[in-house]
Formats: structure tokens, sequence, C-alpha cells
């Protein structure tokens, strides 16, 4: 079985939204876009909504599963011990983290209230801290014992969100097979732009 980072679907949306607004601000400009970007564009925006409907259910059930108390209690582990190595390898981890977390709250707050201003405004230093800690947790990571700490927690993690709901498993295949289309279609947006 294929451990998933469940963890990295809100941020994958999140960046999702942000590549999306990007592209709704630089529709205003006249654009040369090769043959059926347009409809790219809305099958992305379709594949963005699914994302984001498995993500709620998966939320839920993921919800659910952390009442377990001794789930929680190798959550709260396994946050302290990335939290340290993270801070290890960059002292500024913890302060980007927590403003990472913000952003994304003001994110997804513009997106309820369709604010496009404020979604194009955020972008730029929610793509610069998310590619700063994606670094910088990619060498964390590389570190066996928080490698196995994390691979331990969310098999843990997996099976009791099994138990809650046992269609987690497709949801999660939908949801990665979707995030994996999505960044391949931003990376081809960006190519555009360039």
């Amino acid at each position: 079985m294929q451990i998933r980072n469940i963890l990295t679907f809100t941020g994958a949306l999140a960046l999702a939204c942000v590549f999306a607004a990007d592209a709704r601000a630089q529709g205003s400009a006249p654009q040369v876009m090769p043959p059926g970007a347009a409809g790219g564009q809305a099958e992305m925006q379709q594949k963005m909504a699914e994302l984001e409907q498995i993500k709620g259910k998966l939320d839920d059930i993921r919800d659910q599963a952390l009442k377990d108390p001794a789930l929680q209690k190798k959550r709260e582990a396994l946050e302290t011990a990335l939290d340290a190595a993270m801070k290890a390898e960059d002292p500024d981890a913890l302060k980007k983290k927590a403003e990472y977390e913000k952003l994304i709250e003001k994110l997804e707050a513009a997106r309820e209230n369709g604010n496009r201003d404020k979604l194009t405004e955020l972008g730029p230093r929610l793509r610069e801290l998310g590619q700063s800690l994606q670094a910088t947790q990619q060498k964390v990571m590389q570190k066996e014992a928080v490698a196995e700490a994390v691979n331990e927690f969310q098999e843990a993690m997996i099976a009791r969100m099994k138990k809650v709901n046992p269609k987690t498993e497709q949801m999660l295949d939908r949801a990665e097979a979707i995030a994996q289309e999505l960044q391949a279609a931003m990376g081809g947006m960006r190519g555009m732009g360039q």
C-alpha cells in the first residue's frame, strides 16, 4: 500500500486555488493560448471542485479518526518531532509555518468571498513560503527517524480512517490522482506564461 500524506491535500488545494486566481487575474490581459487551453482551464476547475469535495469528506473522516486518544498522542508526538527537525534544518521554519497557515486561512476566506484581488495579493507570498517549507520538509524527511515516524503515524491514521469509512482508500486514490493531474496542468500553465 502506498502511504499518502493526508495533510498535503490541503496545501495542494490551496496552491491550485492560488494558480487559478493568478490565471484569472492574468486573464484580463491579452494572451496567446494554445488551442484547447480554455477547455483545459474549465476541466482544471472541475477537477479542483472534485478535489475540494473529496478533501471535505476526507477531513470529516480524519477528524472522526483523530478522536481516538491513542492516535491523538501519536499525532502530538509526531508534530513535536517534525517541528524540532524543521527548526534544526531552518531556524525560521516554525515562523514560516505559522505565517503559511495564516495565509491559507486568509486565502480560503478570500475564495469564499470571491475576493480575487486578495487571492492575487496572497498568491506570491503563499507560494514562496510553501516552496521554502516544502524544501525544508524534504530535507527533514530524508532523515530515517523522521521518515519512519511519519510513515508509522500515516499508517495508523489511514487504518483508523478506514474503520470510520471503508471507502477511505478509494477517496485517497482519487484525490491523489486529481492532485497529480492538477500539478501537471499548473506546470503547463506556468510554462505558457513565460
